[in-house]
């Protein structure tokens, strides 16, 4: 797939070099299969479909790098529904890899005080995805920048979205004995809006399961960050 512009690329300065965005994306997709290979082998194995045959939505897609990797591992999903608040990087995705393949992107006006100040809208059936079709979807990065209404909202949405069966591949910064939420600095101390919030632990997953989740399989950090992959309560 055509990269996109580097000025648009959200995660590192780094990842505006094409050679380490491309590698970064399919790290990324490793890291899902690794996490998804662990849940064989839980207490909750079944029978389930691989990366190819699922239908993905991607919230807080930015560029798409998850789809980027997707392609680069040859792991093309059934299909792809990109979605986020900033409009520039949805117009980008659209114009260039829509016509490309079974992906579609959507932009919506959802108020985040970092990435979307300016939205007039809540979260709450603006997510235009069908109920319980998603067999996969992926929420990186992005409860990591939002408040506790703001995050439960989230979920509530999109549990509603989840397929049967389907599973939700969440991260978040959590620590037990933590502030029920806190708005951390950056490595230099400095604060800047909803940068890197984090989450009691057990407050964090109590609300995943008052939204409707179960906890599949927890790990400490990939990309820096804890992950949870989720399944319907």
């Amino acid at each position: 797939l055509p990269l996109p512009p580097p000025d648009l690329r959200m995660n590192s300065p780094a990842q505006r070099e094409d050679d380490i965005y491309r590698r970064s994306a399919v790290g990324l997709v490793r890291a899902v299969q690794a996490v998804l290979g662990a849940e064989r082998f839980s207490i909750h194995r079944r029978v389930r479909a691989e990366l190819p045959e699922m239908r993905v939505l991607d919230l807080g897609c930015g560029t798409a790098r998850f789809l980027h990797g997707l392609v680069a591992a040859r792991q093309s999903p059934k299909s792809y529904v990109g979605i986020d608040v900033q409009a520039d990087q949805i117009a980008w995705c659209r114009k260039t890899l829509a016509p490309l393949g079974a992906f579609q992107f959507h932009h919506i006006n959802v108020k985040n005080d970092r990435y979307n100040p300016s939205g007039t809208d809540t979260i709450e059936g603006r997510v235009p995805f069908p109920n319980a079709e998603a067999d996969f979807i992926m929420l990186r990065s992005v409860l990591t920048h939002m408040r506790t209404q703001e995050a439960e909202r989230t979920l509530k949405e999109l549990r509603r979205c989840l397929a049967p069966g389907g599973r939700l591949y969440a991260t978040a910064n959590v620590a037990h004995g933590a502030p029920i939420w806190t708005d951390l600095p950056n490595d230099r101390g400095v604060t800047s809006t909803l940068l890197k919030v984090q989450f009691n632990k057990a407050y964090f997953e109590t609300m995943l399961e008052e939204t409707g989740f179960r906890v599949s399989i927890f790990c400490e950090s990939i990309e820096n960050q804890c992950v949870y992959l989720l399944r319907p309560a």
